[in-house]
C-alpha cells in the first residue's frame, strides 16, 4: 500500500481569477457581518500587502478587485469557494437537499441524503486548501447528524456506522463510508457543478486526491526486565509487570446487599476462579495478592451525603487497623450517574478516596451484570486496580529519550446563558514511555486575563522544576479544543523557558475528532496501522489503529485519523517530525484504563478525563483543596 485515497476533491482548473470588492481595513474595527471579511491583499502600487475588508458582492464604498487563486491570498481563495459553492446551490436548478448556517464559523454545507426520526444523515462539503500538492477543492465526509430531542440509542450508532445492522460492532465501517461517498460524489454532486459567478468557472475532480502514504514503526512494549512484546496482554502473561506493587493490598467492597452475588462473582473473577482463561486473576497477572481475609464488604443502602460519608468512614477505619497494608475501594453501584447535590455519587466518592490518597474502583452494575460482558471487562478492571495502586503495567519503547511530555488541558465552567465563569488549567506529566508522573494544576481564575497570565507564570515554572538535567527534549501536546489565546499563551511560556534552558521544545496539536478521513487500496479500505500522510508542512493525518501485516482479518471497527499539527517555531524545521509522531503513537498504546482502550494518545485522554474531574471537584470543593488534591497523588486515580 504505497498511497491514501484522502477524502478531498480538488476543483479544476486550479489556476483561475475572481473577481472581489475591497475596502482599506483603516479603523480597525471587529468585523461583525458574516458576509465581509478581513484579508491582507497587494495594493495598487507597492509588493507590500495591506488590510483590506473584503465583500464578495458590490457594496457602497468598496472598489473591484481581481484575485489570482493561488498568488494573491490562499485562505481568500478558500473563503470564495464556500461563497461560490453555496451561491451556486441557491441559483442553479437541483435536487439536492441541502443546509447552510449562515454564522461567520460554519464553512461546512451539509447535503441531506436521509431525513429520519432520530436524525439526518449528510454528506459534509467543505473548502479546503491541501498544501501539500496546492491544490483547492472540497473536503466531503459523511454524518450522522442525531436531532437534540432524540435520545442516544443503538439506532443512532448504527445511522454513525459504530454499528452495523444487526447492531454489532461495524468491523465495515470503512467501506460502507466509502460506498456511501462515492454513490454521492457520482450520483448527486455533478448536480452542483460548475460552480459559476465573480468571473470564474470550477468543475471538480470527481476521484478521490491520492497521497504518498508513509509508514512508522509498530508499537513495542516494555515489560519486566526490559522484555518485548507487541501486545500488552501478551507480554504480561509471558514476562509480567514493569515494575510491581510490593505492598500487601486489601480489597473493600461496597455495595448494596441486592449486589452481593455480583460482588461475589467480581471477586472471583478477579481471583481467576470465574474465567480463568480470559482472565487469570490479580495475582497470575500483576503479581497483586488476594485471598478472602484481603477482603471486606462495607455496606450502603442508599446514596446520600450521610450514608456515603459513613461508608468511607468504615474504609478509614480498616486502614487505619490495616497497617502496612494498602487499602483500594471496589464500589458496586446501579449507575455511575446516580444525582447527588449539584454532582454525582460517582464524583463525590472519587473526590473523597482521592482527597485522602486512596484508590477507587467504581463497577456499574447494570453495564456488567451480564456475565458475556463481564468476563470481557475483568481484565481490564484488573489492570485499572493495578495501575491506580502504582503499579506499572508496561512502557512503550520511546523514539526520543530523555523526553518530557506534558498533556496540556484545561477546563471552562460554563453558566446557563453559556458565559465561561471559571477557567482551570493543568498539565499531564508524563515521559515518552507513557509513564504516568503527576498532573500539575497550573492556573484557575474568574478573570480570563488574570488566568492567562498566571498559566504563563506556572507553566514556566512547571517546564524548569520538572526539565531539570533529566530531560533533554520537552514536548507540549494539545488538544483541540483549547482556546486561542490559551495557546498563545502556552506558547510564549516555551519561549520563556527555551531562552533559560538548552531544552529542545515542541508543541504539537492533537484532534482525534477531526474533518479528514482516508481510504487504502486494501479490499477493507482500511490503512494499515501506524500508517500516515502528510498535508502540510505543520501537518499530519496518522492511523493510529488499522490492519495489521499479515493479519488483515477485521475482528473490531477501526477507528478515524488522527489530525496532528506542529505549532512550529520560527527557526524549527520538520527534520525530526517523524521521532515526534512516532512517540504520539507510541502513547496512544500507553493507555492503562484498558488492554483495548480506545487508541488516543494518554497525554490527551488523560487530559479530558482530568478536565471532567476538575469540574465535578469544584461543585464539592473549593478550588484551591482541589488543586492540592489532584496534583498530590502520584498513581492515575482517575482512570
Amino acid at each position: 500500500m504505497n498511497s491514501i485515497q484522502l477524502n478531498f476533491l480538488a476543483v479544476e482548473p486550479q489556476d483561475f481569477d475572481f473577481e472581489v470588492f475591497r475596502k482599506p481595513y483603516e479603523d480597525q474595527h471587529k468585523v461583525t457581518d458574516p458576509n465581509l471579511y478581513f484579508c491582507k491583499l497587494p495594493p495598487l502600487t507597492g509588493k507590500t500587502y495591506k488590510p483590506y475588508l473584503v465583500s464578495f458582492t458590490h457594496r457602497a464604498g468598496f472598489t473591484s478587485f481581481a484575485c489570482k487563486s493561488k498568488k494573491t491570498n490562499n485562505r481568500l481563495t478558500v473563503r470564495f469557494l464556500r461563497y461560490l459553492l453555496v451561491q451556486t446551490l441557491r441559483s442553479q436548478q437541483h435536487n439536492l437537499d441541502y443546509e447552510y448556517d449562515e454564522t461567520r464559523f460554519s464553512s461546512s454545507v451539509d447535503f441531506v441524503i436521509e431525513r429520519l426520526k432520530p436524525g439526518k444523515r449528510v454528506i459534509t462539503c467543505q473548502p479546503y486548501f491541501l498544501r501539500s500538492v496546492k491544490k483547492f477543492g472540497f473536503l466531503i465526509n459523511y454524518r450522522f447528524r442525531k436531532d437534540d430531542d432524540f435520545p442516544f440509542n443503538r439506532e443512532v450508532q448504527r445511522l454513525s456506522l459504530s454499528l452495523d445492522r444487526s447492531y454489532r460492532v461495524n468491523t465495515k465501517y470503512y467501506t460502507e463510508k466509502f460506498h456511501i461517498l462515492r454513490s454521492f460524489i457520482v450520483e448527486e454532486l455533478p448536480q452542483a457543478f460548475p460552480l459559476v459567478g465573480n468571473e470564474a468557472e470550477l468543475g471538480i475532480n470527481l476521484e478521490f486526491e491520492e497521497l504518498n502514504a508513509l509508514k512508522l514503526d509498530k508499537k513495542i512494549y516494555l515489560l519486566r526486565d526490559e522484555k518485548k512484546s507487541h501486545s500488552q496482554f501478551m507480554g504480561l502473561k509471558q514476562h509480567g509487570p514493569y515494575t510491581s506493587v510490593d505492598d500487601h493490598i486489601h480489597y473493600v467492597f461496597i455495595f448494596e446487599n441486592r449486589f452481593r452475588d455480583f460482588a461475589n462473582d467480581i471477586y472471583l473473577g478477579l481471583l481467576g476462579k470465574k474465567y480463568g482463561g480470559l482472565f487469570p486473576g490479580l495475582n497470575e497477572l500483576f503479581g497483586l495478592n488476594i485471598h478472602k481475609t484481603d477482603v471486606t464488604q462495607v455496606p450502603v443502602s442508599v446514596y446520600t451525603q450521610v450514608s456515603l460519608d459513613a461508608a468511607f468512614k468504615q474504609v478509614l477505619k480498616i486502614k487505619s487497623e490495616k497497617i502496612g497494608t494498602r487499602v483500594v475501594g471496589i464500589f458496586i453501584t446501579p449507575e455511575q450517574e446516580i444525582p447527588f447535590g449539584d454532582t454525582t455519587t460517582y464524583f463525590y466518592m472519587k473526590h473523597l478516596f482521592a482527597s485522602n490518597g486512596l484508590a477507587l474502583q467504581f463497577i456499574n452494575y447494570e453495564h456488567l451484570s451480564n456475565t458475556n460482558t463481564l468476563k470481557w471487562s475483568l481484565a481490564n478492571i484488573g489492570l485499572q486496580i493495578f495501575a491506580k495502586l502504582g503499579g506499572i503495567p508496561w512502557r512503550v519503547q520511546p523514539s526520543n529519550d530523555r523526553c518530557l511530555i506534558l498533556g496540556m488541558g484545561s477546563a471552562h465552567r460554563v453558566d446557563s446563558e453559556g458565559n465561561i465563569q471559571k477557567y482551570f488549567g493543568y498539565s499531564v506529566c508524563l515521559d515518552s514511555s507513557g509513564v504516568f508522573q503527576k498532573i500539575n494544576v497550573l492556573a484557575f481564575h474568574q478573570d480570563k486575563t488574570k488566568y492567562l497570565n498566571a498559566l504563563r507564570d506556572a507553566l514556566v515554572s512547571t517546564i524548569l522544576s520538572d526539565v531539570g538535567s533529566a530531560y533533554k527534549k520537552c514536548v507540549l501536546h494539545l488538544p483541540f479544543k483549547i482556546q486561542k489565546e490559551e495557546i498563545a499563551t502556552i506558547r510564549q511560556s516555551v519561549r520563556d523557558v527555551s531562552s533559560q534552558t538548552n531544552v529542545d521544545f515542541r508543541v504539537i496539536k492533537i484532534n482525534t475528532d477531526n474533518k479528514f478521513f482516508g481510504f487504502s487500496s486494501h479490499n477493507t479500505k482500511i490503512p494499515y496501522e501506524s500508517t500516515y500522510v502528510r498535508l502540510s508542512y505543520n501537518e499530519y493525518l496518522a492511523w493510529f489503529e488499522g490492519l495489521q501485516i499479515g493479519k488483515e482479518n477485521v475482528h473490531s471497527k477501526v477507528g478515524n485519523p488522527v489530525h496532528l499539527q506542529f505549532l512550529r517555531e520560527e527557526d524549527e524545521t520538520d527534520q525530526d517530525d517523524r521521532s515526534y509522531l512516532q512517540d504520539i503513537i507510541n502513547l496512544s498504546g500507553a493507555n492503562w484504563r484498558g488492554f483495548n482502550s480506545k487508541l488516543v494518545p494518554i497525554s490527551i485522554y488523560y487530559s479530558s478525563l482530568i478536565a471532567g474531574y476538575a469540574k465535578e471537584f469544584e461543585e464539592i470543593d473549593d478550588m484551591e483543596t482541589v488543586k492540592n488534591e489532584i496534583s498530590n497523588v502520584k498513581s492515575p486515580w482517575f482512570l
